[in-house]
């Protein structure tokens, strides 16, 4: 199967977060100052992003007594995993097991964690730098692509089977937070003593049987398989990889087809106001202007409304692609402050996707920016200016 490789931008140190946080929006209404007060707090979900600090600096669980770095690097398997995380709850079910690799980088406080797995036919390998902390056993890292915290636990290990690591999540931008439980081990498949364990840790963290999630043993991805064909639908489908991870950005009611490009044009009429309930502001695909256009979305009133995506970039990319792939190439702001990253986009001229540093935030740039190659090959390879006739007339 095709690999793709990508390194995660470490800036700073961070989560991603499946879970609502109340506190950008809970707010006591009175009943007379309704309508002012719902409007003040619409304009702060679209305007003012809530920037919550840092990860805790205080360790929020106690990691591996006398924890040995040395002994803990080197090859571990994902073997099992337990999220709240709405995309793991539906895909949970056709997880493989994945590999990863750890190693001491030449900076006394790094550690790179190389993580290779199988996603919808695809070989996906993603590089992350994570740093230590004055806690042995502890981890933290920034995932710029979802402007997050990330806080790694390694609660329980024997170094030599099996690995309990907790992370705790936390998506600046929004102030969404989540946890994760995974079993890691030095071969795919445990004892069921060490699984029990595991779901005894599931329960400490306020997690059920539902959550949970045993990798399937596939063999392993590899970069061997790169030639291996895969199906058009496999590949673009992918898409939806850039709004996953790490571990589950996208949620289950995201838009993942173009056959739900044509869903229901007015999720206004649909997404009323609710009072105490976090909004968000989504995109939905007009198939009558043939353009992407933003919304305000609740998950109370709004339902799995699929006619939705968390960016104009991804609904461009999946309702109109033709459009996206046509679009610039777009480095971002030009400010050194911002997070940088490699990421990819088509050039129309060559008919090939070529590879650029984008700087900025995720929301940023055009539709023309994809996180992977194989992404972008998928979504734009059948369209340059010598032979796609809607091109020739833009």
């Amino acid at each position: 199967m095709p690999l793709i490789t990508a390194r995660a931008d470490t800036h700073i140190s961070g989560v991603v977060h499946c879970q609502h946080s109340s506190v950008s929006s809970s707010v006591a209404l009175d009943t007379d100052k309704m309508e002012a007060t719902a409007l003040v707090i619409l304009l702060v979900a679209l305007v003012v992003p809530l920037h919550a600090g840092p990860v805790h600096s205080e360790p929020l669980l106690p990691t591996q007594e006398s924890f040995d770095l040395d002994r803990f690097m080197g090859k571990w398997y994902s073997v099992a995993k337990a999220s709240t995380c709405p995309w793991w709850l539906k895909y949970k079910g056709d997880s493989a097991v994945g590999t990863l690799v750890l190693e001491k980088q030449p900076t006394a406080h790094t550690v790179s964690l190389t993580k290779t797995k199988s996603r919808q036919g695809i070989c996906k390998q993603t590089t992350y730098d994570y740093h230590l902390t004055q806690t042995p056993g502890r981890f933290q890292y920034y995932f710029s692509k979802w402007d997050a915290d990330v806080d790694t636990y390694v609660v329980d290990t024997n170094y030599d089977e099996y690995a309990l690591v907790v992370r705790h999540k936390h998506k600046r931008n929004s102030g969404e937070r989540g946890t994760s439980v995974e079993l890691y081990g030095r071969t795919p498949e445990l004892q069921m003593a060490v699984l029990e364990d595991f779901k005894r840790l599931v329960t400490e963290q306020g997690m059920g049987e539902e959550n949970i999630g045993i990798m399937k043993n596939k063999g392993e991805c590899t970069t061997g398989d790169a030639d291996t064909p895969v199906p058009e639908r496999a590949i673009r489908a992918a898409v939806l990889l850039q709004a996953d991870e790490e571990e589950g950005s996208a949620w289950d009611h995201i838009g993942t087809d173009r056959e739900e490009c044509d869903g229901p044009q007015d999720p206004a009429s649909k997404c009323g106001y609710h009072q105490y309930m976090v909004v968000f502001r989504r995109f939905f695909h007009n198939s009558t202007s043939k353009t992407c256009q933003s919304f305000l979305f609740n998950e109370k009133s709004c339902g799995k409304f699929k006619n939705n995506y968390e960016s104009e970039r991804l609904c461009m990319q999946t309702c109109q692609p033709e459009v996206a792939c046509k679009m610039p190439l777009d480095p971002g702001p030009s400010d050194s402050r911002l997070p940088s990253q490699w990421e990819w986009g088509f050039d129309s001229a060559t008919g090939k996707c070529v590879k650029f540093i984008y700087r900025g935030w995720t929301q940023g740039g055009n539709a023309n920016r994809f996180s992977f190659e194989n992404v972008c090959e998928a979504v734009c390879g059948g369209f340059t200016d010598g032979d796609d006739e809607l091109l020739k007339m833009n």
